[in-house]
């Protein structure tokens, strides 16, 4: 065991004597305590160690402090040393700057992202006060587990709470103008003649409280423009494709014909902002509530597709809300019933609220943790390499070090020196990211489809995070290994300690384990996240979408509409590009809008029945390729009761044995009776995040919504040619809009393979900076080894054997963090794949391909730093060591 001196004794010394000559004197006192020990006790040497630092203490020349100048001169001059060192090390600084650059733009973009998705519905003024009324009907499907909890709610809803709670200050509420009637086309009329016409699927019916509640500006026209029935806000983009670049004074007033089911009048009241991109909520234009004969629902109880928001200035909690809830449930539809009433505050509706019915898409706050551990790894390994690949280099300078501290060079003027490299290596490198931000923000933006670079200009906290952690972040880098390297002593830099001691050694390896329990988390992470959307493209969907076209059925309902909508379909069946047409109220891909509890009249009694009630023809599932396992299908003329055809999961839910048992039965939907004449096999209507619907076929023909037509391979211009033809033909003032169910349906996919895309690529991107820091690991190796590599080849060392002897302690490394990192990745993506109700199974090779990965680039980034020794001419490593 090594003795040292007291430690008190090196600190008075430190304390009371001028810099300028402490690290002088502490040199001659060690090297007479350590030649006293070799004659004394350790005791005797202290004591004499601690009388001879009081010896060197002068009460009458205190320690003195450097003049401000001086400091300044000497900071001048290590800057300029600065700018040298990095210009002469070119290699060197290029890298360092461009992987820090590369690290910076990767953070910048995500946290970008990521705070932008954290913003949404931050614009609105009372956004803290809002809140939505959400609606639990308590029922369940087949599996037992709750299939109607419900974004939406009654129409009843609203004035019931504004009434029972005197705390609530407003309410307001709206219905997409789709749900009331399922066809809605837009006409313009100039002098006489169409000017415009088009469907017009984004909208809402909402009262005149909607636009006071949320921050939507009313640009121009009346300040409550929806107070009466037939008035119409449009907004600023919908107006400019309606008409063009015509004066707001002059749309406001005029008159759109609005085509749903039957023809009518709206006056454009007002021009509204375009909702922001970060609004969970999202229309082209609002009807006036009392349109729809609001009068008559102010009692409704059953239609449960209402959106209704309340503001209040007291905060709302659910344990407070919920007895009361609860009794207005109660008063409502008495004390038998399992409805629950909760309310979900506006900002937290995108990123957290996954429920039936939501106004739009939503977001994932678990994917953007991941995405957030992302961002901040990458930073954290791109200072990691910094540090070590600077403290790699200094062995090249460990003389330089000692040579000026030797001269009289203060530990202060060495940190100030490496640490003013640093600076200029991260200012350099935050200078070259934000002009790569900008290159990359626009392709960036186009990609993701959102203008995320707003949240810079409106979300100060972002900004100052931002900014704190890089700066932060940047400090920390460059202090570190300054201190580390100027609080060494001259003797022990020229002997070279430091490198071989156990803090050395223990700080690298930690940093290097981090870095591939990191990138073993994000490799294999990746590598499920796109398992899982393969599995769901490749699945099978118990329905065949490849070569249908859905458009838009036409919708004017009069007397004449059955007729000229069959002869639309069978002019289509004559065509040899057309094999099958059928009509629905909803197509895959898209949520059907109605359900409902339903009850077998000859059974038992259900608790827990909900199903949903779709609308079709004879060809549905022949057009579809769903497969019918019992009973018949529709018939063109039907006769007694209204027949419908279940699903397997509806099976289930009705407690049905099996499909056969089902035929024949009558069931009660929506007060209505029906008999069962089939069962279907179950299709996934909407993607495998959803768990099979119990579905309900009912027969109607001319049902408005969508018609179907299955296309001969290769021949999809033809018969879109003649589609447009005869719809033309017969319904001469419905716009020909048509859709691709494969891409309809793909599009459910979109966010997760955005988020999947997000992943992968920064992922790829980590990996290429942790191999960056094994690089100037492996390589601060194999100089530290020069001498002993020659020796071994002197005595015949294969180039395999010494490659074996340098890898395998990062062999080791990887190993390890392997183990660790698939414990922390199987948690996590057990935990992500629960939020889908079909998903893959994590097997081993899910593991086994990531560690394959990781330690075949850990083995190419070490045998290139080998092989370069391989080539070395031994004597020369033996002589210049």
């Amino acid at each position: 065991m090594q003795h040292s001196p007291p430690r008190l004794a090196r600190k008075l010394l430190h304390w009371f004597v001028n810099a300028e000559f402490v690290e002088e004197i502490e040199g001659d006192l060690e090297e007479v305590f350590y030649e006293r020990l070799t004659y004394q006790s350790l005791f005797k040497a202290r004591l004499h160690y601690f009388l001879d630092v009081l010896r060197a203490i002068r009460p009458y020349q205190p320690k003195r402090k450097s003049s401000p100048v001086a400091h300044e001169i000497v900071h001048w001059i290590f800057l300029k040393l600065a700018f040298r060192t990095l210009a002469k090390r070119k290699v060197f600084s290029v890298i360092n700057v461009s992987g820090l650059s590369v690290g910076l733009v990767s953070f910048l973009l995500i946290m970008e992202y990521v705070a932008f998705e954290r913003s949404y519905d931050s614009f609105h003024h009372k956004g803290d006060s809002i809140y939505r009324v959400a609606f639990n009907w308590g029922e369940t499907d087949y599996k037992g587990e709750n299939s109607s909890i419900y974004a939406s709610s009654v129409p009843a809803l609203g004035p019931a709470v504004a009434e029972a709670f005197p705390e609530i200050d407003a309410y307001t509420r709206f219905v997409p103008v789709l749900t009331v009637k399922p066809y809605c086309v837009f006409n313009v009329f100039q002098k006489g003649r169409l000017k415009y016409t088009g469907n017009a699927d984004n909208g809402f019916y909402a009262d005149s409280a909607f636009l006071k509640i949320f921050s939507f500006p009313i640009v121009a026209g009346h300040t409550e423009p929806l107070s009466k029935p037939y008035s119409i806000a449009i907004t600023q983009s919908y107006a400019e494709k309606i008409f063009g670049t015509l004066p707001y004074s002059n749309i406001l007033g005029s008159s759109i014909e609005v085509d749903a089911q039957r023809k009518e009048d709206h006056v454009i009241t007002a021009i509204v902002a375009d909702p922001p991109a970060n609004s969970h909520i999202h229309f082209d234009y609002l009807i006036s509530y009392a349109t729809i004969n609001s009068s008559q629902l102010e009692g409704n109880l059953g239609w449960s597709q209402f959106y209704t928001y309340i503001v209040s200035n007291q905060v709302l909690s659910d344990e407070w809300m919920e007895p009361r809830f609860q009794g207005l449930v109660e008063k409502l539809y008495g004390n038998d019933s399992h409805i629950v009433i909760f309310l979900q505050p506006l900002r937290q509706i995108y990123l957290e609220s996954k429920l039936r019915e939501e106004v739009g898409p939503s977001g994932s706050s678990q994917q953007l943790m991941f995405l957030t551990i992302i961002a901040y790894t990458i930073l954290l390994m791109e200072w990691i390499n910094y540090i070590n690949m600077f403290l790699a280099r200094s062995m090249e300078r460990l003389n330089e070090i000692a040579v000026k501290k030797v001269l009289g060079s203060t530990r202060s003027h060495l940190v100030v020196q490496f640490f003013a490299e640093s600076i200029l290596m991260n200012v350099f490198s935050f200078g070259l990211s934000i002009l790569l931000v900008l290159l990359f923000q626009h392709p960036f933006e186009n990609w993701l489809g959102k203008p995320v670079s707003e949240v810079l200009l409106t979300d100060t906290p972002y900004v100052a995070t931002v900014l704190s952690c890089i700066l932060a972040g940047s400090i920390a880098a460059g202090l570190y290994p300054s201190l580390l390297l100027a609080s060494r002593p001259p003797v022990g830099l020229l002997a070279h300690k430091y490198q071989s001691s156990a803090q050395g050694i223990f700080f690298k390896k930690g940093l290097l384990y981090f870095q591939f329990i990191m990138s073993f988390i994000l490799v294999s992470s990746t590598l499920i996240i796109d398992k899982q959307i393969e599995f769901m493209k490749k699945a099978n969907l118990g329905m065949e979408l490849s070569g249908c076209v859905a458009i838009r059925s036409p919708g004017t309902v009069d007397s004449t509409y059955h007729d000229r909508l069959e002869a639309f379909k069978a002019r289509l069946l004559t065509s040899p590009f057309i094999k099958n047409v059928c009509s629905s109220s909803t197509i895959p891909g898209v949520r059907i809008s109605k359900s409902g509890g339903v009850q077998r009249v000859v059974g038992p009694e259900l608790d827990g029945n909900n199903v949903f009630f779709l609308q079709v023809d004879e060809n549905f599932l022949s057009t579809y390729d769903i497969r019918l396992i019992a009973g018949r299908n529709f018939s063109d003329k039907p006769s007694g009761l209204p027949t419908v055809i279940l699903n397997e999961a509806a099976l289930q839910t009705l407690k049905f044995n099996s499909p056969e048992e089902a035929l024949n039965h009558r069931i009660h939907w929506q007060l209505k009776e029906y008999v069962v004449i089939g069962v279907f096999a179950n299709y996934n209507h909407l993607f495998l995040k959803e768990t099979f619907e119990p579905i309900m076929l009912s027969f109607r023909p001319s049902t408005p919504g969508y018609l179907t037509l299955k296309i001969q391979e290769g021949h999809t211009e033809e018969a879109l040619a003649i589609a447009k033809q005869q719809l033309q033909s017969l319904f001469p003032s419905t716009p020909f809009e048509y859709s691709f169910l494969e891409s309809t349906y793909n599009r459910q996919y979109q966010p997760v393979q955005q988020f999947e895309s997000l992943a992968k690529y920064f992922s790829l991107l980590a990996i290429t900076i942790s191999c960056l820091g094994l690089f100037a690991l492996s390589y601060y190796a194999v100089q530290k080894r020069l001498m002993e590599i020659a020796v071994r080849k002197v005595f015949g060392a294969r180039s395999f054997d010494i490659l074996l002897l340098l890898s395998k302690s990062y062999l080791k490394i990887t190993v390890i963090s392997g183990v660790v990192g698939s414990s922390f990745t199987f948690y996590l993506m057990n935990e992500w794949l629960q939020n889908f109700a079909f998903a893959t199974a994590l097997d081993f090779f899910d593991f086994l391909i990531p560690f394959i990965f990781i330690t075949g680039i850990v083995l190419i980034t070490i045998s290139y730093n080998c092989l370069r020794t391989f080539f070395i001419n031994p004597s020369h490593s033996l002589k210049h060591n």
